[in-house]
């Protein structure tokens, strides 16, 4: 099953992606992660009145507004913005496949004090079918794909596991 993290991590590299569908993820000790967890319990006390979060089975949207049909995605930074706006639309197709009316998105950085409204289209669905796709055919694959070599993979968790003792 295609993930919001696998369609995230699409968008940034995917070797990282192939690590992460055959079973190994350093996303737990890497201190990103906790950066954003702690943001998103904290930045936005007020909301959990309101806006819940919730389970798709293909990921979990960290708030959802039920009369709105509004997703609410918290970011640390917008360095990785096009592969957060991915994600949440995969986020509100998956809605629309659930049979949500008119879902859409708010994605924010609180840090920031920046917001970004997302809403579906038909382009963007044959986008979101088209990254599935993408995700599906390199499970498939046997090799792990190469080390991409961008600055940004300096703070990716699986740096070591690319760099360290391998050639790039």
């Amino acid at each position: 099953m295609v993930t919001g993290q696998h369609i995230h991590y699409l968008h940034i590299c995917k070797r990282k992606l192939w690590l992460l569908l055959k079973g190994i993820s350093m996303e737990t000790s890497s201190e990103r992660v906790l950066e954003g967890k702690h943001l998103h319990d904290t930045a936005y006390k007020q909301r959990a009145e309101k806006w819940r979060e919730i389970d798709l089975g293909c990921g979990k949207i960290d708030y959802f507004d039920p009369k709105t049909n509004t997703v609410m995605e918290v970011k640390t930074s917008d360095k990785m913005e096009w592969a957060h706006e991915a994600q949440v639309l995969f986020y509100l197709y998956t809605l629309e496949q659930m049979g949500v009316e008119k879902p859409n998105a708010r994605l924010e950085y609180p840090l920031l004090r920046k917001t970004k409204e997302l809403v579906m289209n038909d382009g963007l669905r044959a986008e979101v079918k088209k990254w599935k796709n993408e995700v599906e055919e390199l499970y498939q694959i046997t090799d792990c794909p190469p080390c991409i070599d961008k600055p940004f993979c300096k703070n990716c968790s699986f740096h070591d596991f690319c760099y360290i003792g391998h050639e790039s």
